[in-house]
């Protein structure tokens, strides 16, 4: 779960030696990094500008993904559009602002079906909508009370897994609840919950604790969820919630210095005077963030990124026994000093989301002949 949202939202995570999940724990841990191989990453094309107001200006990329037709999906939070680059022509701008069925008021986050029918979240219009792969409105996948999901993944062509927050006023002290569930257009309640937390509304925990929870799940029907990702430990389940182990790494957690945990307070502090339901106490973690999941490939495989080193974006990929099966690389640059990337059925994607700079996405292949073998 990204911060980032959660704060707009309050202005209005030999093959190595592993217990397969065939074994009694369930669980599979990281073993030595020297006994897997090594890719890397293979940059193949990118989108945007530096500068200008032509289509390939993109205001900011709220949610990026692949369609099942290979082209690029942007939500385009500042256009309030989704900008569409087709593998072969030119891009365009699909769906528009408004108040109106199938327009924009807030948009949060996009998914795409295998049918390339896609979903859009709007905060405003407290709904989930479906469009088809030509930005026409279908109808309403998923409406809510109040809240809509920050971050949604396509299981098939009807089921999405995303997160929800509810605020529970019946409780004898009003709570905030947050979750992640498996949703069906058909059903009002989800599916199925895979984990939930809860606070007093007054409690500041809450900014943290969702900061510190991540998921994701694809066309393989599995849900992965990070509950801490300060941490290297993954729980993972079928889309009926049966869990089927965890993923561990042995990888030390980084503490961070008083002088960090003070920055943040006060950055934190700073931002809060802005929101009026914080009402103090804010404590961050007192670890770094060791990892982010970043999706599943084609086949299946679960890639997590690692954090920590400044010259490289690093990734472990698992596959579907819950065993390290190889590392990917690719080296930082002035022009890419930070990206965030999503993984799926249909390929590699990073974005440049900075809001400082001219947003811009990238895609990626592994590159075969670059393999390092230790």
């Amino acid at each position: 779960m990204n911060l980032d949202h959660i704060k707009v939202f309050f202005l209005a995570t030999l093959i190595l030696l592993v217990t397969s999940c065939g074994s009694d724990t369930g669980e599979s841990t990281i073993g030595s990094e020297n006994s897997i191989p090594e890719y890397q990453l293979a940059l193949i094309d990118s989108f945007g500008v530096e500068m200008g107001d032509s289509i390939n200006m993109i205001g900011s990329i709220g949610d990026f993904c692949y369609s099942t037709d290979g082209s690029i999906l942007i939500l385009d939070n500042t256009s309030l559009k989704v900008r569409v680059i087709p593998y072969d022509g030119d891009a365009k701008i699909i769906c528009n602002r408004g108040e109106g069925p199938g327009e924009f008021l807030y948009p949060l986050a996009l998914c795409a079906f295998d049918n390339n029918n896609f979903l859009v979240s709007d905060e405003m219009k407290q709904e989930v909508m479906e469009f088809n792969s030509s930005g026409e409105y279908i109808g309403s996948f998923l409406s809510t009370s109040g809240y809509v999901p920050y971050s949604m993944f396509s299981v098939n062509s009807n089921t999405i897994v995303s997160d929800q927050l509810v605020f529970d006023m019946e409780s004898e002290i009003p709570q905030y609840i947050y979750y992640v569930g498996g949703f069906h257009p058909s059903v009002a309640d989800p599916l199925q919950v895979y984990c939930e937390m809860s606070w007093d509304w007054t409690s500041a925990d809450f900014y943290r604790d969702i900061d510190l929870l991540d998921f994701t799940a694809g066309s393989s029907e599995r849900v992965y969820i990070a509950s801490d990702v300060t941490d290297y430990r993954i729980s993972v389940l079928y889309l009926d919630g049966l869990e089927i182990g965890e993923i561990i790494g042995s990888v030390d957690r980084i503490r961070k210095t008083p002088e960090q945990i003070e920055l943040e307070i006060e950055e934190f502090e700073e931002w809060a005077k802005q929101d009026q339901a914080y009402m103090g106490g804010y404590q961050p973690p007192e670890y770094k963030d060791l990892i982010s999941l970043a999706g599943i490939d084609p086949e299946g495989n679960l890639w997590i990124q690692r954090y920590g080193s400044e010259i490289s974006f690093n990734f472990d990929v698992w596959d579907e026994s819950n065993n390290l099966i190889f590392n990917v690389s690719f080296p930082r640059n002035v022009e890419m000093p930070d990206l965030e990337f999503h993984i799926d059925d249909h390929g590699i994607l990073g974005a440049n989301t900075d809001s400082e700079e001219y947003p811009r996405i990238y895609s990626f292949v592994l590159d075969e002949e670059a393999i390092v073998r230790n």
